[in-house]
């Protein structure tokens, strides 16, 4: 409600009291007075209770509808401030967003430049790699060549270690530095060769390289041993049987009288029994040198029958070099080991790899110059 309803509520005239009739007669007008006097007052108090409710409904509508403007006035003013203040953020905002957007064109302008420069640097690191890989190609071919020489050099060297001087233990063991030097290989293609050299030097192991040379030495002493061995006598000696008179006779006569057999064997001849008795020996050790298990054997035979026919099977001498024959004998010789395939396999695979190798390629050194 405004101030000018509540003052128009305020200023509405009073009802005005209605005009008393004229009595009739005095006596009724005298009791009729006071009651409507009364009346006229009562209701001009409560019109004048309402007219006051009125006016101070009206006053407190007023000084609310004031403080209501004065409260919307202070807000209005904050509204307007705050506008003012989002307005000037906005300016604000709006002159950073411009210069954002020039940064951001000047950093897609560079992003374009280091792309480029980037694109050039993957080329040359593109170009570098090539480089290191032909180098590192080239040094793991160095590395594996001298490699491959050094093996190749001690397989050869075991072949001819053993077809020369028929050295089995040194063989075996330039085998062994070849499987070593082999295994720093580190092409996988030459895998196969190491197992070409482990065949190899178990098949020297199989001859048993220390009893050979045990046998080999023991052939040399019983050569050395023949020239003291007792040959057989031409006549056996006199037994003498019984002790009677002629018995004792004959055996004081014994010492007088010595009848010898004339069989055409001279001492020159028993010295050559002595010396064909060495050669046999000495046959049975080239046999066993040259991996010839049946010249062995006969040999080792033929010196055992000489030993039986020409000399004193009754001495122990005798009796114990025939014992050391038998047991050469009954030792079965290994024939001879195939060696050579790791080498001839190994020599292969360098030939076909040394054909298949392309040319070295130029443009990775061009591209590390650059």
């Amino acid at each position: 409600m405004s101030a000018s309803d509540s003052d128009h509520e305020t200023s509405a005239p009073t009802p005005a009291a209605p005009a008393s009739a004229p009595a009739p007669d005095a006596s009724k007008k005298r009791e009729r007075k006071p009651r409507r006097g009364q009346g006229l007052a009562g209701l001009a108090l409560v019109l004048a209770l309402i007219a006051l409710l009125a006016a101070a409904y009206g006053g407190w509508r007023v000084w609310r509808l004031q403080q209501g403007g004065a409260e919307d006035t202070r807000a209005l003013s904050t509204v307007q401030t705050q506008l003012k203040s989002l307005g000037d953020k906005l300016n604000a905002l709006d002159q950073s967003g411009r210069q954002l957007q020039q940064q951001t064109q000047a950093a897609q302008q560079q992003g374009q430049s280091l792309s480029g420069q980037v694109q050039s640097l993957n080329e040359r690191s593109r170009s570098l790699e090539n480089a290191v890989a032909g180098l590192t190609a080239r040094a793991q071919s160095g590395h594996d060549a001298v490699r491959l020489d050094e093996a190749a050099m001690l397989l050869r060297m075991a072949d001819e270690r053993f077809t020369l001087f028929h050295d089995a233990d040194g063989a075996m063991h330039a085998y062994a530095m070849a499987n070593r030097v082999m295994a720093e290989v580190e092409d996988p293609a030459y895998a196969a060769v190491r197992q070409s050299i482990d065949r190899e030097r178990q098949a020297l192991a199989a001859t048993h390289p220390g009893q050979r040379q045990s046998d080999l030495d023991t052939l040399a002493r019983l050569r050395g041993q023949v020239d003291t061995l007792p040959l057989k006598p031409l006549d056996a000696p006199v037994e003498q049987t019984g002790n009677g008179f002629w018995a004792r006779v004959k055996h004081a006569f014994a010492g007088l009288v010595q009848v010898q057999r004339d069989d055409g064997v001279t001492p020159a001849q028993r010295r050559l029994a002595q010396t064909l008795t060495a050669l046999d020996l000495a046959q049975a050790q080239a046999a066993l040198l040259a991996w010839d298990p049946d010249g062995y054997r006969s040999a080792l035979t033929q010196a055992d029958q000489r030993l039986q026919r020409d000399f004193d099977g009754h001495a122990v001498a005798v009796r114990t070099l025939r014992a050391q024959l038998a047991e050469l004998r009954g030792r079965t010789a290994s024939p001879a080991p195939e060696l050579g395939a790791a080498l001839s396999e190994l020599n292969n695979l360098r030939a076909v790899h040394g054909a298949a190798m392309p040319a070295p390629a130029t443009t990775s050194d061009k591209g590390v110059q650059r």
